[in-house]
């Protein structure tokens, strides 16, 4: 009887990882048709490092990737039309987000999303996120985001004392807050 459940535990948990695998590629395929979202996909134990990531992952990694499946480790939502940051709850190991575009056309404030950032409070594999022109006001549900060492606000209106009580939360967290718009008038 010991015998059975020393093997069933692990199949079984092979079975459920593999399940959410699955579930992860599905709605990333039906996010790509609906908004054109760029997904990265990775094993659920590789390497974040930038510097790393490219590098051949160590065999127990490969094979954890191949046994277990490829999960979504990033996401990259330039749609207009995507406002809701609630579908990225699946995503169970995300760690990089963008959800605002660098596209020149848009002006400070086009972006409509995300406006809530509260669904994020959850991810804490997050390692990155861009929110560039979307107009956010409260930083407060990233607080929790430990891991966090990028964030960028290029071309919004957060509120400075936002920003400050953030990077007070994540001392290790680099914050890029430019606004392109006051550095064209000699102003940051």
């Amino acid at each position: 009887m010991i015998a059975i459940a020393v093997l069933a535990l692990p199949l079984a948990w092979v079975a459920k990882e593999q399940r959410q695998s699955a579930h992860e590629l599905q709605l990333a395929e039906q996010l790509d048709k609906l908004y054109g979202v760029a997904v990265e996909l990775g094993g659920p134990f590789d390497l974040w490092d930038p510097r790393k990531r490219l590098e051949p992952q160590p065999w127990w990694r490969d094979l954890a990737r191949k046994v277990l499946g490829e999960r979504v480790r990033g996401i990259s939502i330039e749609s207009h039309a995507h406002r809701d940051l609630n579908v990225l709850s699946s995503f169970s190991s995300l760690q990089a987000l963008n959800c605002g575009g660098m596209d020149m056309d848009y002006t400070m404030g086009d972006n409509q999303f995300p406006r809530d950032l509260t669904p994020l409070a959850k991810h804490k594999t997050l390692r990155w996120l861009a929110l560039n022109r979307c107009q956010i006001r409260d930083l407060s549900p990233l607080d929790g985001l430990s891991g966090l060492t990028t964030l960028k606000l290029r071309e919004t209106n957060v509120p400075q004392e936002q920003i400050d009580a953030l990077q007070k939360a994540l001392p290790n967290c680099e914050i890029d807050h430019f606004l392109f718009s006051n550095a064209r008038q000699g102003r940051r």
